[in-house]
């Protein structure tokens, strides 16, 4: 709308207290807990205003300006259709438009005076007054002059009547921190947005971590999968790998190839159903093994029922495979199990 191009107020010059902190509120990357983001800098909005009286036929020009329709000052809209202002780059174009369609100029230039440095400022009883203002070390809102002149035409229709004004130019933008943050000056002087570094937040123990991928536990971030230390993951629950098997012997051990059976003493399913308690999560390593050694033992008083001897042979070979699966290696192989069908948290 032309008038509110004409009498947007800079009603809100920003003043931005900040936050002075100590060493404990430090931004992670400094050795503190606190996750800091840069703020999140809006795009420019700028007006511009003639700084003259509020005249019906200046709405009117600046509507035409913008390539509008003026439909009058109580329509509404005053002004229909058009191109808005919303780059800076239109502002000289639109101001020379503006004196061509209030006075007919036959002749107009606009001179552009440039945004105002740190500690100047400008004054109107018309427009606005002020200066640059800043958050922090941002820039939200300055004001720039253009002066222009020309000439109209006179009774005898030469180009000879002088004219010239003053038009004054605003922009503004927002400067906000994200949700859940809170602004404060950093070290460097610069404005900061920050947060406590939490874990329903994405941090852990001062760390930022990503849940899709990372746990957070007592220990700090944790791979989720495939686990690196169990006893870092206490709270581990199913990756929802599917078990391997591989009859007797485990997987890429170099303690070379174990017997399937002993005779017509089948080991070799029983084996597998010890793969498959290993390979399942949170399963008992003890539970495991017992119930191994008890199928191994049982599978040889079957086969060799009615022959003794060969029946204590046999038994003699399954409690060599039952201590192997509770010595340093079967523990081994079972962490190495549980840390590919355990994920560290859900």
């Amino acid at each position: 709308m032309p008038h509110t191009l004409r009498r947007l107020g800079f009603c809100c010059l920003l003043a931005a207290s900040f936050t002075t902190y100590a060493a404990p509120e430090d931004c992670i990357e400094n050795g503190g807990s606190m996750l800091c983001v840069p703020p999140e800098v809006g795009p420019w909005q700028y007006s511009l205003c003639d700084d003259a009286g509020a005249y019906t036929s200046r709405y009117a020009a600046w509507c035409r300006a913008m390539g509008g329709t003026w439909k009058g000052l109580y329509a509404s809209p005053s002004c229909e259709g058009g191109t808005p202002l919303t780059t800076e780059g239109q502002m000289v174009p639109m101001s020379i438009e503006f004196e061509r369609q209030l006075r007919g100029a036959c002749l107009v230039q606009a001179d552009w005076r440039g945004w105002l440095s740190s500690g100047s400022t400008v004054s109107s009883a018309f427009c606005w007054s002020g200066g640059p203002v800043f958050k922090g070390d941002i820039e939200v809102g300055n004001f720039v002059e253009i002066m222009t002149s020309g000439a109209t035409k006179d009774s005898n229709g030469a180009c000879s009547v002088p004219f010239a004004e003053r038009i004054l130019g605003h922009r503004s933008r927002k400067v906000e921190c994200p949700a859940n943050y809170r602004e404060r000056t950093g070290r460097s002087g610069k404005l900061e947005c920050y947060r406590p570094c939490l874990p329903e937040q994405g941090c852990c123990k001062g760390q930022q971590y990503t849940p899709a991928n990372q746990c957070c536990t007592q220990e700090g971030v944790q791979q989720k999968w495939p686990i690196v230390d169990l006893q870092k993951c206490p709270n581990r629950t199913s990756s929802g790998q599917s078990p391997r098997v591989n009859g007797c012997g485990a997987e890429g051990s170099d303690l070379g190839s174990f017997a399937q059976q002993f005779g017509s003493a089948d080991f070799r399913p029983h084996c597998n159903r010890h793969d498959e308690c290993y390979d399942t999560c949170l399963r008992n390593k003890a539970q495991c093994d017992e119930t191994f050694g008890s199928d191994l033992l049982a599978a040889c008083n079957a086969a060799y029922r009615d022959r003794p001897v060969r029946a204590d042979a046999c038994r003699r070979v399954a409690r060599t495979y039952i201590l192997l699966v509770q010595s340093s290696w079967g523990l081994a192989a079972y962490n190495q199990a549980q840390q590919r069908v355990c994920q560290c948290c859900p």
